[in-house]
């Protein structure tokens, strides 16, 4: 059996979901060479290494079109009675219903993008510091000041809020329409919100 290409994500069960879009636990798959972290695991003879993450994506269009977002909450809720066909949105709301999603998404990304590169940029702070103070032993220079320590508060504080963004994957096909699905419209499939086509 020919060995799949890596990275991987493994779509599991759905956590929750929102007007924006919605949330799984997911499984990223990397080589068992990779450097980012994960359990070692063994997968019919190859060797893998596995990261447990949490897995978003925004509504797709026939989702949206579908009204996916309103019965799923409404079944989350166990609000059971209202998990019914509504209409189909006009396009204008579709469109709406798409940007509104694409928007949530793109920011939250943005923001994600950026914490990790203040996280990079204390990492380098704070390797730079240990390397001053390594070379003021050696040379018998003055002793520590804590003038110079980099803010290592705030960097402990960005590490422990802040969960590791692990960059957006496509899924392995488990993420499309499951056939034991309460809403059986559920599923990564046809257009995203970005128009790009999702394949399962």
């Amino acid at each position: 059996e020919e060995e799949p290409a890596l990275p991987l994500l493994h779509i599991g069960n759905r956590v929750r979901s929102s007007v924006q879009g919605t949330t799984h636990e997911g499984f990223l798959f990397l080589s068992a060479e990779d450097t980012d972290g994960g359990v070692d695991v063994i997968l019919n003879g190859n060797g893998y290494k596995v990261i447990p993450c949490i897995a978003k994506r925004p509504w797709s269009i026939d989702e949206l079109n579908a009204s996916v977002p309103s019965k799923v909450m409404a079944f989350e809720q166990q609000r059971f009675d209202a998990v019914e066909d509504d209409p189909a949105p006009e396009s204008w709301e579709l469109d709406a219903r798409a940007g509104a999603a694409r928007n949530y998404y793109e920011v939250e990304m943005h923001v994600f993008q950026k914490f990790e590169q203040k996280k990079a940029l204390y990492e380098q702070l704070l390797r730079q510091k240990q390397q001053d103070e390594e070379r003021g032993s050696a040379s018998g220079g003055r002793g520590k000041d804590e003038n110079d320590n980099p803010p290592i508060i705030e960097k402990n504080v960005a590490n422990i809020v802040v969960p590791k963004f692990l960059r957006v994957y496509p899924d392995d096909g488990s993420g499309g329409p499951r056939a034991d699905d309460a809403i059986p419209e559920y599923g990564s499939t046809g257009l995203d919100v970005w128009g790009k086509p999702l394949v399962v």
